[in-house]
């Protein structure tokens, strides 16, 4: 717990230090230019570098994972993403809180042969080359006004994207830096991610986790020492779910219980926890007040995904007996759902949703 309160401290530090920083250089950038900047413009600029560098980064990872030997599945930005199915590719809405780019990719070679490496340095690879190739512009051509203006917030914000991206923060997500750093030099950690990575791509094509995972690898715990290790555990609860089978999947839950996980990821694992608790036959009326108390928030903020409009829908129906609110709920689960990249996991929701309304 000490080492969790000094790690947070430390992440805490390093983006106040980070956002002083990025103020005063971009303090300068205003002060180089004479004339009157417009502040309509210098917004825009603004928005169209942080986008630029948040596809560069996206891009860096799908680029050095292909040579790292993954396979291409799904990349996105700002909750728009080009997915690839066996039969084509498709573009889809998804949104991941907490997260403006993203990039899904499948090991296409063995777990020995995949560079885990260079896949996570891939976005932070991506942005270091865009701040060279913007100083090389400064130094050998002639540019000024807006155009420098805009070439010096490229670096000043690809910056800020390695330091967030790549340092290993403790910040509520999980970053590159701290799976880099877990997987380096953990042979265990890099064959959970590799498997993670491997059960994701197969649910996002159409299989759900109970047809990917035969019922022995279903059972089998990998370590939850490491964070990706308490995801890949995570994800299999719904193979349970799969099942109908909550006793099995609670008591899953209940051995994954810990205290030090990136935030988000915590309020995802006390989401399953609320869910199963509302399914059980006597569930506990007031652990189930709590965790909604505790949950509420995290499930505006994640109202887009199909799972918290199930489990809205769930506590509203079955623990509420609330009829227009529930209804209100399975209206957003199904527009959620429609259209929704995970083919697998639109099977899993339907077996719910119909168990919840029997």
């Amino acid at each position: 717990m000490e080492n969790t309160k000094k790690t947070k401290n430390k992440s805490s530090k390093i983006v106040l230090i980070s956002g002083v920083l990025f103020g005063f250089i971009f303090g300068i950038c205003l002060s180089m230019n004479t004339n009157e900047i417009n502040t309509i413009l210098f917004g825009i600029m603004l928005v169209t570098t942080g986008l630029l560098q948040v596809v560069i980064h996206e891009l860096g990872h799908l680029f050095f994972g292909i040579l790292a030997g993954y396979k291409f599945v799904a990349i996105g930005f700002c909750g728009i993403a080009i997915y690839r199915y066996p039969d084509g590719y498709k573009l889809k809405k998804m949104i991941i809180p907490g997260v403006s780019g993203y990039c899904q990719m499948k090991p296409n070679r063995s777990v020995e042969k995949t560079n885990v490496g260079l896949y996570l340095m891939g976005g932070v690879l991506a942005n270091s080359i865009s701040i060279l190739i913007s100083i090389l512009l400064i130094i050998f051509t002639t540019v000024n006004g807006y155009i420098l203006l805009l070439i010096v917030m490229n670096i000043v914000i690809g910056s800020l994207f390695i330091v967030l991206n790549w340092l290993p923060l403790k910040l509520g997500i999980l970053n590159d830096g701290q799976q880099f750093k877990d997987t380096k030099n953990n042979k265990e950690s890099r064959i959970i991610l590799y498997k993670s990575m491997e059960l994701t791509a197969e649910y996002i094509y159409g299989r759900m986790i109970s047809e990917i995972l035969s019922p022995e690898e279903l059972d089998t715990e990998e370590s939850v020492q490491n964070i990706n290790g308490f995801i890949y555990e995570l994800m299999k609860v719904n193979g349970y779910y799969e099942k109908l089978d909550f006793n099995v999947a609670q008591e899953k839950l209940e051995r994954l219980e810990q205290e030090s996980l990136p935030e988000m990821i915590k309020l995802e694992y006390s989401k399953e926890v609320f869910f199963v608790e509302i399914m059980k036959e006597n569930g506990d009326t007031d652990k189930i007040e709590n965790l909604h108390g505790e949950l509420k928030r995290y499930l505006k903020i994640t109202k887009d995904q199909p799972s918290t409009q199930r489990v809205i829908y769930a506590y509203e129906i079955l623990h509420k007996k609330d009829n227009k609110k529930a209804n209100n709920a399975k209206k957003k689960f199904e527009q959620t759902l429609k259209g929704h990249p995970y083919l697998g996991a639109i099977k899993t929701e339907n077996i719910l949703i119909d168990y919840i309304e029997q």
